[in-house]
């Protein structure tokens, strides 16, 4: 007697070997379904969970040393940090009269005649280039609408705005001024929204009661969030500064000592490389 098993209307013998791809395919059927709901759910996901964008209001309140700090008359800069709305802050707030400057080139970086110097205008990686239109002592580095936002540096006065036009591009070059441009984040108090999406380590140079400082966001937060905590803040302009976290800067603290912001790890310094300085 033969041993083979036959299955009704099949002339083929049916081999045992084949039962052993049963479980080989449960198992690929299995892992294409975590694949599936990986990487083809997670934007579903995202737009369930994603929080609306609504104003909150501040859950730790500003010290009022930092309001008295911002208005005093000091002859130092003043580094205070603290939270808003959650998010770690610190804020650098230049000697009163002083006026920031715009320059390009990595050797400034050295200068430590100056109090502060941070990271301007964004520049296009690769190809080393200044994105948006840039002025510099009356000099045009670069031009085209990049952020609607925008920074002028003419005289004595210092502009901060949003405009797709501004006259003031070409009144910096006609009055040996500065001018760049970068995303918008306040405008007369009120937030203005960006469409870029992520979080990001921000940096601002902000405007409230004719007073100049920048601000740094110490965790990730989005762009809405640092808006909404610079309007928290009394912020009355701001543009976001580049924001990249090796976006190299520093500052020099109340001992005189240079204290750096950024990561300092890369010695590469683009041609590109355009920083805002408040000298002493």
């Amino acid at each position: 007697m033969k041993d083979d098993i036959y299955f009704y209307g099949d002339d083929h013998h049916f081999n045992p070997k084949w039962l052993l791809l049963i479980p080989a395919i449960a198992i690929v059927g299995f892992l294409a379904y975590l694949v599936y709901d990986k990487f083809f759910t997670e934007d579903e996901n995202e737009q369930v969970t994603e929080a609306p964008q609504q104003p909150r209001e501040i859950e730790e309140p500003l010290p009022q040393k930092a309001e008295l700090e911002l208005a005093s008359a000091d002859s130092t800069l003043n580094v205070i940090d603290t939270v808003i709305n959650d998010i770690s802050v610190r804020l650098y707030i230049p000697p009163t009269g002083s006026k920031p400057q715009l320059v390009m080139g990595y050797e400034v970086i050295k200068d430590t005649a100056n109090t502060m110097l941070c990271f301007a205008a964004a520049d296009a990686g690769v190809s080393d280039k200044i994105v948006g239109a840039f002025v510099v002592d009356g000099e045009v580095v670069s031009t085209g609408l990049s952020k609607k936002g925008f920074c002028a540096i003419i005289d004595d006065t210092v502009t901060i705005g949003i405009s797709e036009n501004s006259p003031l591009f070409e009144r910096a070059i006609n009055d040996k001024g500065s001018f760049f441009r970068q995303r918008a984040l306040v405008d007369s108090g009120r937030i203005v929204i960006n469409e870029k999406r992520g979080i990001f380590m921000c940096r601002a140079l902000c405007r409230k009661e004719n007073r100049l400082f920048v601000v740094h966001s110490m965790d990730r937060c989005s762009l809405y969030d640092f808006s909404q905590l610079l309007q928290d803040l009394g912020v009355e302009y701001a543009i976001s500064l580049q924001s990249a976290e090796n976006a190299k800067g520093w500052y020099l603290n109340t001992d005189g000592h240079c204290e750096l912001v950024g990561d300092w790890s890369s010695r590469k310094y683009p041609k590109s490389a355009n920083y805002i300085i408040w000298s002493r």
